[in-house]
Formats: C-alpha cells, structure tokens, sequence
C-alpha cells in the first residue's frame, strides 16, 4: 500500500504556512509531508510530495494553487502559434526541476529503507488538457479542439512533453525513486480512437524510453489511464510493470484484459472512507479477494479527499494488512439477471457481515429457462429449469455455493448436493400490477371487464385466480420482471395485458414495490411452495462453505416452514410447475406449525385444501428454537416438520388431490395446455 498525506491535519498546518508550490519547491518541506503518513500508518511504500504540473512550469507556464478550485493557469494556450511563442520545448529539466530530485534524496535517506519510495509524472495528454483548459475541466471541450483542428500541433506539443516527462523520470529515478508512476488522469475524456493516437503512443514511448536511459539501474514503472478500461490490453503488452486501475473497473475484468503480463493496482472508491468501519473492512475484503494474491498493489482510487478522518484510513490499512491471502475464496453462483443478482448480493451481504475479511466471488451462469424466453415453462417437461445449470457448475466445483429463489427449486436435488441454509422469509404473497392505461385504476381484478386478459406464468396463480374470476382471460407473460413490465406498459400485443401477476417479494428486491397495485389474499391466491426465501446449495462434502453459509444465513423459523412445504411437495411427486399452493408458518412462542395447502384444477373448477397444524414442543424436548442444537433436539424438530408435510400431502390426496394431479399431468403430457394458458411458478 502507497498513499499521500494531504488529508492529514498535520500537513493542512505545513501547507497554510507555506503555500503548496513552496511546499513542492522546497526540498526539507517536501520531505517532511512526504513522512508525514508513515508516522501515522503502516504503508508498504511512501509517495514523494510534488505535483504533476511542475511539468508545464519547467516549461514556462504559470500555474498557481487556488484554493478552493485547484490548479490554475492565468494564460492557458490559446493556440498553436500561442504555444510555440511561450513554451520552452527543451528545458533543463535537471536543473529547473532540482528541487523534486533533492527532495526525493532527502526523502530516501530519512526513510531509511524501511519502505520504498515512489516518484511520479502526469502523462502528456493529462498535462496537455491542463495547459489549454487552464484548469481543471468536465468536458475538456477546448484541449479536445485541438485535436480535431490542430493535429499536428497537439503531435508537436504531446511530444514536447513527454520529452520532459521522459528527462524527469529519469532524473527521479537517479535521485533515488523505487518506483516510477504515470498518471494519466484525463484518459476517459478521448474516445478510444483519440486515445490510440493522441494518449497512448506517447504513454507506452514514455515507458520504452525511461527504461532504455535507465539500463541496469532501471526501476519498475506503474501506468494509471484513469477511465480508459480498453486500454489495459494495449498497456499490458508495453514496458509497464504495474497498471493502476480506478474503481469503476472491475478486477476480474483488468485479470482478463492484461492476462498476467503486469501486476495491477487498485482499485477502491475513496468514498468508502465515509463508511461504516464495518462497511469499509468489508469493502476492503471484497476487493483483495477480486484481486487475488499475487501481483497486486492495494491503493485508494485516486486519492483522498480532505474532508476524511485519518482514523478511517487506520481502518482501512489495518484491513488490508490483516487480510488472509491464504483462505479460501467462496465463489457463489447466480443466474445473471437483476433478480437473481440482487438476491445474491443480499446474501453476499450476509456473508461479509459475518466474515468481514473473508474472500468471496460472484460467478454468472446463463440457465435453460433464462436463455429460452418463448416456450411456456411446464412445455419443456423437467424440473430445475433456472437451476440445472447452476449445478452443473456446482459440481464441476466451478462455483461452491449457489443462491436460489427457493420456489424455483425443485424437491429432488441431484446426488452429491444439499441444501444448508434458508434466508429470513420476507412477504410471500403474490400481487397485482395494473396496466397505467386504464383509467380509474382498478382497486380489484374484479373491477376489470369481462375478457381482460391477466399475464402470469404460474399454473399454480391462474389455476386459483380462474376459480375467482372466470370471466378473465389468463395468458403467459414470459421474461424477467422488467420485461414483464414493460410489455405490461408499452403493449405489443391484442388485446394488451390489463394486468400481470408478479411476486411482492420480487418486487421489493428489485426495488420496484411502487409499482404493486394489489396484494393477493392469501385466500385468494395461495403463493408457491418456498416462496420469498432463499435457499443456499452447496456440495454435500463441502463441509467448509455449508458451515459458513449456515452461520451467516440460516433463519431457523423459515427453515422448519420451508422444510415443510417441501416436504408436502415432494410426496405430492409434484413440482414448481404444478398448482400447488403452499404456505407454512411457525409460531416460536407457541412453537405452533401451521400450514395451509391447496390443489387446484387448471380449470380451476376443483380444488382440495388442507389447513392443519402441529405442536412441536415435544420434538425440542424443553429447548428454545433459537438454543436446539443442530444435532440434537433442532434434528429432531426438521424431522418433525418433514414428517408433518408429508401428512398432510396425504390428507390431501385422500380428499381428492390424486384425481387433480393425476388429469393434470396426463394434459401436460399430451400438451393439452393452448396458449392462452401459461404454465410455471415464476
């Protein structure tokens, strides 16, 4: 780790007293708020103080230090004639720039070898854009003018400087800088046509030339083209060791772009020093994990803000150096879409607020039933359409622990994997979404007229919403929820969707809960078997990531419910594509079960439902839910709750549910479902 100090207090005092250019031009002061951080923090490597516009002073340019706005230059270019009048296109940089080579001397002495220090320049581009803008800029309009309108002087100028820049790195590096870095902080303004000729032939020239002056004595050279993510492959084939990234850049991505020819450093937002300490040790986790072992330099962005407490800088170097490089990274596997990601990052949450070091990954697998968007769900006549795939990687051991929307689960999992833990369940009802075009809205599907047609892709919801409405028309509606939201409110199809059916808990997942119109009655409309939980997959042998997953994730109420539900569904030898309804709850302070299930035609003429409960007071034997051993009287109370899903399931095939799924499934079989009918849980 590297870092600057000008966010210290101690260095606010060195600045008001002496100005930041004197600061820089003066080699005991530089020297001084360059050892400024590392009497406070444990740094691996000190940065020298200096600025990288020394650059265009040593060429002739004026630039003052304003506070409040930074960096200014009283007489920018104005033109290329402007430019040859006023520039010094061959300084003495040894001479001119003394005072940062005498400094980095100093420096080095009174550091001692107890860590290395790095010297740095702004890259031409980046200085360029200063020296035209006159400052600072978000569009960088007239420095891009110039490109367009003056190519060969921009050429002749770009050239200009990274001569200088190429005489300054070496100076540095003969006055005792470790490591050389380039920053090219205006790299994201160009296009990458622009940047290919006007950034990066003379940023790769920079590294080529320093190295071959320095020979023998060279030292190693760090590239940052701060927002130019389709560089680092180019980069990567240069003379640089080291490619900085900034934080909009993912690491798995930079691991691939540069395929291990460099090493990489990066790459948090700074901001997270506004964070909880929590927060920030967990980000701090999450980013060493994504970087990997080896070949990596950890940083701070692009810097830090002035405004941030040193003592949150302590968290965040204390974090880093605590961090194990040796554990295990769990790789959890999701399918790509906004749902399925938002659900895995609730868990991912979880998981870091119990191993806040700990190292995790997010792996994302297309499935059958995200890649085929047409065909009705219960038309491809399996189980685990959105999960087989899944685990597959699962026991490929490409991924060690899955994230499921548990309805989506089907109750026979394949040998080898189990499911270990049950998210907190959250809102399990179904709702409606009403179509913005009709006016007055709807308060009821039974305000809606006769011949309306209703998009879900559940069996299960239009079986039981065609038993109260059977005047509606029930039509598939395929896609994830904000594609269904879209075909809800931009109709392609005649006549358009007057409603569509979704999951509140989705909803709220994907922060769309505004749009609910309605919440079902549960009467109503009984929701699917696991609805609104999550369940956790794992290798059954891979005791490690099953214990971890356990601690952090397990909601023990949710898991004798779900464990329930399952249970009725497994030995109804139904599946997520059947209208099955089912909804179990635990009373913990009467340790009540309860469970209310339904079998309803597709037709929705029959249905058969059951609601009983059971005590399981006796199964804990005198312990507390939340005290049972996992072993002991907890195993006993699963057993319990699988054994009363299963009675249940019985209870209602002896009132008839066996009739019910025995047509149903002899329909599915013939394909006698039109598609005016939908099939599936979603």
């Amino acid at each position: 780790m590297r870092q600057a100090g000008r966010y210290l207090p101690e260095y606010r005092a060195v600045s008001q007293a002496n100005g930041f250019f004197n600061i820089c031009r003066t080699p005991e002061l530089a020297c001084e708020v360059t050892l400024q951080p590392l009497r406070r923090f444990e740094y691996d490597a000190s940065i020298i103080f200096s600025d990288i516009l020394v650059v265009p002073q040593a060429m002739g340019m004026e630039v003052q230090m304003v506070k409040g706005k930074g960096p200014v230059f009283p007489a920018p270019l104005e033109s290329p004639e402007d430019m040859q009048s006023r520039l010094e296109f061959k300084p003495d940089v040894a001479s001119v720039l003394s005072y940062v080579y005498e400094a980095i001397a100093l420096t080095r002495t009174n550091i001692g070898g107890a860590v290395p220090l790095i010297g740095f320049v702004g890259a031409p581009w980046t200085l360029m854009a200063y020296m035209i803008e006159g400052g600072g800029s978000k569009t960088h309009s007239k420095a891009k003018k110039w490109l367009y309108i003056h190519k060969a002087a921009s050429h002749q100028l770009l050239q200009a400087i990274t001569d200088v820049v190429v005489a300054h790195l070496v100076e540095q590096a003969k006055a005792g800088a470790q490591l050389l870095q380039v920053f090219d902080s205006n790299a994201g303004a160009l296009t990458r046509e622009l940047y290919d000729e006007f950034g990066l032939p003379y940023l790769t020239q920079i590294a080529t030339r320093v190295k071959s002056a320095l020979g023998a004595a060279a030292v190693p050279m760090t590239a940052f083209a701060r927002g130019a993510h389709w560089a680092l492959h180019d980069l990567s084939y240069s003379f640089y060791d080291v490619l900085s990234i900034d934080w909009t850049i993912d690491p798995e991505y930079a691991r691939t772009q540069t395929g291990g020819r460099v090493a990489l450093q990066g790459n948090i937002d700074p901001c997270y020093l506004y964070a909880s300490d929590e927060d920030l040790v967990a980000a701090v986790g999450t980013m060493l994990s994504a970087f990997g072992p080896t070949g990596y330099i950890c940083n701070l962005g692009h810097g830090i803000y002035p405004d941030m407490d040193p003592a949150k800088v302590k968290v965040f170097v204390d974090a880093v150096h605590a961090y194990d490089h040796t554990q295990r990274t769990l790789r959890i596997g999701t399918r790509s879409s906004l749902l399925a990601l938002a659900q895995t990052r609730e868990i991912l949450g979880k998981l870091r607020a119990a191993r806040p070091l700990g190292a995790f990954s997010v792996v994302r697998r297309e499935t059958l039933g995200d890649l085929d968007q047409s065909r009705h769900l219960a038309s491809f006549g399996e189980q685990g359409i959105f999960t087989k795939e899944l685990e597959a990687a699962l026991l490929d051991s490409a991924v060690d622990v899955l994230v499921h929307s548990l309805k989506d689960v089907p109750t026979k999992l394949p040998a080898g994997l189990e499911l270990v833990a049950y998210s907190e369940r959250s809102c399990p009802s179904d709702c409606v979404v009403f179509s913005r075009a009709i006016v007055p809205r709807p308060t009821s599907l039974a305000d809606l007229p006769a011949g309306s047609v209703v998009g879900t892709s559940s069996l299960r919801r239009i079986a039981q919403l065609k038993r109260a409405y059977p005047g509606l028309v029930f039509d598939s509606i395929r896609g994830n929820i904000h594609t269904r939201l879209t075909k809800l409110d931009t109709p392609t199809r005649d006549p358009p969707y007057a409603a569509i059916i979704l999951a509140v808990a989705g909803l709220n997942r994907v922060s769309l809960d505004g749009r609910i119109d309605l919440v079902l009655d549960h009467e109503l409309c009984l929701p699917a078997v696991g609805q609104a939980a999550y369940g956790i997959e794992v290798r059954s042998a891979d005791t490690d990531a099953a214990a971890q997953v356990r601690a952090a994730i397990n909601h023990r109420p949710t898991e004798v419910a779900v464990v329930t539900e399952r249970a009725l569904l497994h030995h109804l030898e139904g599946g997520c594509k059947l209208p099955v309804g089912a909804l179990a709850t635990l009373n913990t302070a009467t340790n009540e079960l309860a469970i209310t299930a339904r079998v309803i035609s597709l037709d929705g003429a029959d249905m058969v439902a059951v609601n009983d409960s059971v005590s399981l007071t006796d199964a804990l034997g005198g312990a507390s839910l939340d005290d049972a051993a996992d072993d002991g009287a907890y195993a006993r109370v699963l057993d319990a709750a699988r054994a009363f899903g299963v009675a249940v399931a019985d209870a209602l095939l002896a009132d008839g549910a066996d009739t019910i799924l025995t047509k149903i499934r002899k329909d599915l079989a013939a394909d006698a479902i039109g598609h005016s009918v939908p099939s599936a849980s979603s």
